[in-house]
């Protein structure tokens, strides 16, 4: 739970101090595997979910695959649009919508 408002309030930091750097296009080895182990972990969760569910697999993927690629996209695109007109104060937005979001999670219970 705190793990949001650590996250949001670094962004802030970063982003007011001008700490930010940029993206690296290379993706090594020290950055995959974790990744890879954390995706193989998630999927076999929701493939045993769905098989202990009785669902039936194939529309299942479907539906979950197109999902994720259209909110990928337009979470992409969003990203790109307001990027290219607020600069690093999107960074800034980022990290108070996150202590936000942590805010709203603690007062609601």
């Amino acid at each position: 739970m705190f793990l949001l408002c650590i996250i949001g309030i670094n962004m802030i930091r970063e982003n007011l101090k001008g700490e930010c750097k940029g993206t690296s296009r290379e993706l090594g080895f020290t950055v995959m595997i974790p990744a890879v182990i954390a995706t193989s972990i998630d999927a076999f969760a929701v493939g045993i979910t769905l098989t202990a569910l009785n669902v039936k697999i194939l529309p299942s993927a479907a539906l979950i695959g197109t999902t994720t690629f259209l909110i990928a996209f337009v979470g992409v695109w969003i990203g790109h649009f307001f990027g290219d007109r607020l600069g690093n104060r999107v960074g800034i937005l980022g990290g108070v919508i996150l202590v936000l979001i942590r805010v709203r999670i603690f007062i609601m219970g």
